[in-house]
């Protein structure tokens, strides 16, 4: 007969415990090797984190957009990655990078976020900014990034993190 080794259920469940722990705290965990989406929420010279990057994968990400998720899952989304920042000033930003599973996706989001008005950017595979919101796709990447106001240096934030952020994603 056998010996039942005690530990090896105990180790288990302890293991699953800290990665639940883990994953409610909002750590992101890549879904795949050399793909961490962490990496490209890293501020912008002149801007520091004012909160933690958080990520989302599946349906977590019902809890950090409620109410703007469904379109997302809907879609095809596969993850995310969202940071704030604040500059001496006192101004802020916001960063959102959603990764969908294929390009067109992207694209579809895109084409769904952004309005009529605003003026195109050069940012990603199309962009388009209006008052204090810029979006941008590239390959299955979709990327909004806001402010909450017009003035000069929040404005100037949102271009250079989306410039930061378009050549820290791999291209298509």
């Amino acid at each position: 007969m056998p010996k039942f080794d005690v530990t090896r259920p105990r180790q288990t469940i302890t293991a699953g415990l800290i990665l639940v722990m883990v994953i409610s705290q909002g750590v992101f965990i890549p879904a795949w090797a050399g793909e961490d989406l962490l990496s490209l929420a890293d501020p912008p010279a002149g801007w520091t984190v004012a909160e933690p990057p958080r990520g989302a994968q599946g349906h977590e990400l019902f809890t950090v957009i409620n109410g703007g998720a469904e379109l997302y899952v809907r879609l095809g989304f596969a993850r995310a990655v969202f940071a704030s920042y604040q500059n001496p000033a006192g101004k802020s930003i916001n960063l959102e990078i959603y990764q969908m599973n294929s390009p067109k996706l992207a694209q579809e989001v895109y084409t769904r976020k952004v309005g009529d008005k605003g003026q195109p950017a050069d940012f990603g595979a199309a962009a388009l900014f209006e008052d204090y919101y810029l979006n941008f796709y590239k390959g299955p990447y979709q990327v909004t990034i806001s402010g909450y106001d017009t003035d000069k240096q929040t404005v100037e934030g949102i271009f250079t993190l989306a410039g930061l952020v378009d050549r820290r994603l791999p291209n298509p």
